[in-house]
């Protein structure tokens, strides 16, 4: 169940998004607007653990369906507004928000770095300067 459900998770999702301009990846909701009688069977059949494999006509049907929602995706994108490439301006802000998603990672993950000498360093540099690779503090050599 759960492979066919990513699936139409993710040819909804197209849709609504060629559409809307719109990301939304929960498929109750994009079920909602799609109103495919099937998808809350398949949800409930999931979530109840139940993990059988599809019948022989089951496998055509859905197969049918996804060609069917391929062509409704194509014909969304074809008829969307939205930019076949993002602007100079919209790279550079995604550029920004993954540098800062990514030091912000770094931070959090050198707090739980353990000293590997085991004593306190005297001079300690914060952690904020170590995410961003400051050079004015002394550390023992082994902790750096």
């Amino acid at each position: 169940m759960k492979p066919l459900l990513y699936v139409y998770r993710v040819l909804l999702t197209g849709i609504h998004l060629m559409r809307t301009g719109v990301v939304n990846a929960n498929l109750v909701e994009l079920n909602a607007e799609a109103r495919l009688p099937y998808i809350a069977d398949l949800i409930a059949r999931k979530q109840s653990g139940e993990n059988t494999a599809l019948e022989d006509a089951d496998v055509a049907f859905h197969q049918r369906e996804y060609e069917r929602l391929r062509v409704e995706l194509q014909a969304a994108h074809d008829a969307s507004q939205l930019p076949e490439l993002p602007s100079d301006e919209t790279r550079a802000a995604l550029n920004d928000l993954l540098v800062r998603v990514r030091l912000k990672g770094r931070k959090q993950s050198l707090t739980r770095i353990p000293r590997l000498c085991g004593s306190k360093p005297a001079s300690t540099r914060p952690i904020t300067a170590l995410a961003s690779g400051s050079q004015n503090s002394r550390v023992h050599r082994c902790c750096r």
